[in-house]
């Protein structure tokens, strides 16, 4: 069976844009990674949309917010300056505001590294 599921959490780039069924916003995401000894962080940024109830399912997200979004992700093509660009976006499913300390609790615990 082949899916296209994605789960993201992060934070709201800028104030979502709403139109009676379609809503979008852009969204940063945080990954920390290990280099040599020293922890460092990646930040990817998506656009998210929303169909249907977008105005109902974006009630209470603004920029900054804290969010989850439950999806897939498209290609997407359009044209600019006479070339074919290609990009990719979250079609959201669902939009769950966050608390800052629910992000804490999903982590794993990391261990300190230690001076020898």
């Amino acid at each position: 069976m082949k899916t296209n599921a994605v789960t993201l959490t992060g934070f709201v780039g800028r104030e979502p844009r709403l139109s009676t069924s379609v809503g979008s916003f852009s969204m940063a995401v945080n990954e920390s990674y290990r280099k040599e000894e020293e922890w460092k962080t990646r930040t990817s940024w998506f656009n998210v949309v929303v169909f249907g109830d977008a105005q109902g399912k974006l009630s209470g997200v603004h920029k900054g917010s804290l969010v989850q979004v439950d999806g897939s992700i498209r290609q997407v093509a359009y044209e600019k300056d006479g070339q074919t660009i290609y990009d990719y976006e979250i079609h959201a499913q669902a939009v769950t505001l966050m608390e800052k300390h629910q992000v804490q609790d999903q982590k794993p615990a990391r261990k300190k590294a230690t001076a020898k």
